[in-house]
């Protein structure tokens, strides 16, 4: 059996181009991110709201925006995510959107070394309104 370039060619093309297919999509993969939600005053204790943390977190392919989610229900809500990027000093609040009985917040996150710096908002039968200081620490 011999081999011409008229015979193989195609099977050639095809073969790169789903080479190159699976190139592209591993590439826009979201990537998922381990992570623990702890105490502000107290960064070796797990705080209660890591109980309702939808694990893991997933970070796009820019390696830098974090989808983090927490469930709800008609009981308790999380209505708010304020999150540092300068140590504390000022919180900026982003929007979630709830789907499926999770409300996700989509953040950047520079550094995934160092704990990020949070606040979230709980709302409880509509009766106790609170906002919280937390730290995601990155595992």
């Amino acid at each position: 059996m011999s081999f011409t370039l008229k015979k193989g060619l195609p099977a050639l093309i095809l073969a790169l181009m789903l080479s190159v297919v699976m190139i592209v999509g591993s590439a826009s993969a979201a990537t998922s991110q381990d992570f623990r939600i702890v105490k502000a005053s107290d960064p070796t204790q797990t705080s209660t709201a890591d109980g309702y943390a939808v694990k893991p977190a997933s970070v796009a392919n820019d390696g830098e925006t974090v989808t983090l989610g927490f469930t709800t229900s008609s009981l308790y809500s999380i209505n708010g995510l304020s999150i540092s990027h300068d140590g504390g000093a000022t919180y900026t609040p982003y929007t979630g959107t709830t789907s499926g009985g999770v409300v996700y917040y989509t953040f950047p996150i520079y550094d995934f070394s160092e704990n990020a710096k949070a606040k979230i908002t709980v709302s409880v039968f509509g009766l106790y309104n609170a906002t919280h200081e937390i730290q995601i620490e990155w595992l």
